[in-house]
């Protein structure tokens, strides 16, 4: 995956982010209900990963790196979750609601 960052073939390096979302997607399952949507936390980590994957410093590197960016990702959705009052989130379940 670095090197293709290097030689910047962008449609190798959106392949090559696709095919690391087992890793995150797992480990985020594993730590999210259902009901939280761990997809959206999942594309949340692979655009992380698409941003800054120009600061990865080496390739042996890159599963623990992965890994940061998933816990980082799961922090502040369980942060912005904390932060929603009852009150914010029934207005939030109306307006998807009324959407559907």
């Amino acid at each position: 995956m670095i090197v293709m960052v290097q030689t910047r073939h962008p449609a190798e390096i959106m392949t090559a982010i696709e095919q690391t979302r087992p890793r995150p997607a797992a480990f985020v399952a594993a730590r999210i209900a259902p009901a939280d949507d761990p997809e959206e936390i999942v594309q949340e980590v692979l655009i992380r990963i698409s941003q800054s994957i120009g600061t990865l410093r080496g390739a042996e590197r890159m599963e623990a790196w992965i890994y940061q960016i998933t816990r980082n990702a799961i922090a502040d959705h369980r942060r912005a979750a904390a932060a929603c009052t009852p009150s914010t989130r029934k207005v939030g379940e109306a307006l998807f609601i009324s959407l559907r």
